[in-house]
């Protein structure tokens, strides 16, 4: 029985284009889950990074200058930061910043 079905389906040339399409749709959400996942990875290493700058009083002029990266990138998390309390939780503030962009 489903022998015989996948037959068929082989032999239509519109299920077969349906399934390309399926196919070529579910590689692209992929390759756009991959990049966003390297997206979020490499900002939660920054706000961590950030974190351990604010644990030795750095400034956020000071941790853009360190980190090679734009004060307007800095300071949001910076001030992100400042509002939580030790121990800081790299995750959790990257939740919240995304929250507050409305990246959920």
């Amino acid at each position: 029985r489903i022998h015989r079905r996948v037959c068929q389906v082989r032999k239509s040339e519109k299920a077969g284009v349906k399934l390309m399409q399926r196919w070529e749709e579910l590689a692209y959400a992929k390759e756009e889950g991959r990049e966003e996942g390297r997206s979020e990875g490499s900002l939660l290493k920054l706000v961590s990074l950030v974190c351990k700058k604010i644990e030795k009083n750095k400034t956020p002029e000071e941790i853009a200058e360190d980190l090679e990266e734009e004060i307007s990138v800095i300071e949001p998390i910076y001030h992100k930061v400042k509002e939580s309390s030790p121990p800081y939780n790299p995750e959790l503030l990257l939740e919240q910043l995304n929250s507050s962009y409305g990246k959920e």
